[in-house]
């Protein structure tokens, strides 16, 4: 490991350590466990600090980085679907209601100028049955489209209403299935709330060539059968100061060739504070 990288591995360490101290401050796990061993730290002398860093390690053991999915990010997700749905009740509206009465005036009209062709009515009495007709069904008086083109509408609308109930649903799903999700790090490795995990010392290689600008990074690994696989991480869909944690925690075990395409995170926060840093 080059010393950067043991550097940065301690550093990421000494973080990790003071979050849980103030994790265990604030009445977290092992709070009750490491407060007894601290006064019997007082009485005892040197012995008992050992005992204390002891206990002390086994609370670090159990704390973790999470990060959780940005709000801001999913909240598009409903927006989109919530519009999605909206236009399928216009198609659904217009192909039940608005162009059904639309073909029906046009049917009528069409029928009055057949007559008038076949002389079976003049052109003023269709002009005054129209009118008539008009008036009874609430009709524009102005020509209206031939039947065979509002037929064409009426399924266009139909076809309004399938499109965007499919993409409805399928953006409803996306934000249902990103709501509450999380990606977690510890001394260990990464897991994820939809079951993906790998440990630091399966990772082979991370291509960070997206992460400055995207803050969107491959991190290569092998799994426990061999077979090749990548996580993504992301920090604009999830919260940024923590994914920062947390690559800082990936690449700490890693030499400069193994990552590519960026940068080495030498600090907690966002992908966009490399661009900062750069200028």
């Amino acid at each position: 490991m080059c010393p950067s990288a043991a550097r940065l591995k301690q550093e990421t360490s000494l973080r990790l350590e003071s979050n849980r101290l103030e994790a265990v401050d604030n009445g977290f796990c092992g709070a009750r466990v490491v407060t007894t061993a601290a006064i019997g730290y007082r009485i005892g002398g040197f012995h008992c600090y050992h005992k204390f860093s002891d206990l002390l390690e086994l609370t670090k053991s159990k704390m973790a980085i999470r990060a959780y999915v940005d709000n801001k990010f999913i909240r598009r997700f409903l927006y989109i679907s919530i519009g999605c749905f909206l236009f399928m009740l216009w198609g659904l509206y217009d192909g039940l209601v608005t162009k059904p009465s639309e073909l029906k005036r046009s049917l009528k009209y069409l029928e009055l100028i057949e007559k008038r062709d076949k002389d079976e009515i003049t052109e003023d009495q269709r002009s005054e049955m129209w009118q008539k007709a008009a008036n009874e069904n609430n009709w524009a008086i102005s020509q209206p489209d031939k039947p065979k083109d509002v037929q064409n509408d009426v399924y266009f609308q139909w076809f309004v209403f399938g499109v965007g109930l499919l993409l409805g649903i399928f953006f409803l799903l996306k934000y249902l299935r990103l709501l509450n999700s999380w990606m977690e790090a510890d001394d260990a490795g990464v897991t994820t709330s939809w079951g993906e995990s790998l440990q630091f010392k399966q990772i082979k290689s991370i291509d960070k060539r997206k992460w400055a600008i995207k803050g969107i990074a491959k991190v290569n690994y092998a799994d426990h059968a061999g077979a090749e696989r990548v996580m993504v991480f992301d920090d604009f869909k999830y919260q940024r100061e923590s994914m920062g944690e947390i690559m800082m925690l990936a690449e700490a075990g890693l030499s400069d060739e193994q990552i590519t395409g960026g940068q080495r995170q030498l600090k907690a926060g966002s992908s966009q504070d490399l661009l900062l840093d750069d200028d």
